[in-house]
């Protein structure tokens, strides 16, 4: 027994110190994308305003949803709508932060020109692209409404079934 705890814990040992001597090299990569990171975000600081007024758009649509719930129930039908109406509306904000940033961030590091790079990916993001970012949610948001609503009526039956009430 303590025969083979001595010989895990060596195997585990072997595969920590394997583990570090192949991670050493990652560390100046890691320093290096950290440094371009924080280099992009002091000279666009204004994508940190779209995701906040992402972020308080998010809380005011989730404020919105929890009063819907109240008057429909939480796991109802007519929640199904409420809960994918959340999903989507958070995943199409989520995506459009991502894009901002993502062109942003792709202006600065190929040197563009573009005078005002957070604002032209925005407006990209909120015209171009769009219709791919809302059908992209609408997909996401259809399966996490069904897996959160599922879940609800699982865990209501659940209760139910053991007498607990719901």
């Amino acid at each position: 027994e303590s025969n083979g705890f001595g010989i895990m814990f060596f195997l585990a040992s072997c595969f920590m110190l394997l583990m570090g001597v192949i991670m050493r090299s990652w560390v100046p990569f890691g320093v290096a994308m950290f440094r371009s990171a924080t280099e992009v975000m002091a000279d666009h600081s204004s994508m940190l305003t779209v995701a906040l007024v992402a972020m308080l758009a998010d809380l005011a649509w989730l404020f919105l949803v929890g009063l819907a719930l109240l008057t429909t129930g939480f796991a109802t039908g007519g929640s199904f709508v409420v809960y994918f109406a959340y999903f989507w509306f958070a995943q199409v904000s989520k995506a459009v932060v991502h894009c901002t940033v993502a062109g942003a961030t792709a202006s600065w590091y190929f040197s563009s020109v573009e005078r005002r790079p957070v604002a032209a990916s925005f407006k990209r993001a909120t015209t171009t692209s769009f219709g791919t970012i809302c059908f992209g949610s609408l997909v996401v948001a259809a399966l996490q409404a069904c897996a959160t609503l599922g879940n609800l009526i699982n865990r209501s039956g659940l209760a139910r079934r053991q007498g607990g009430g719901g």
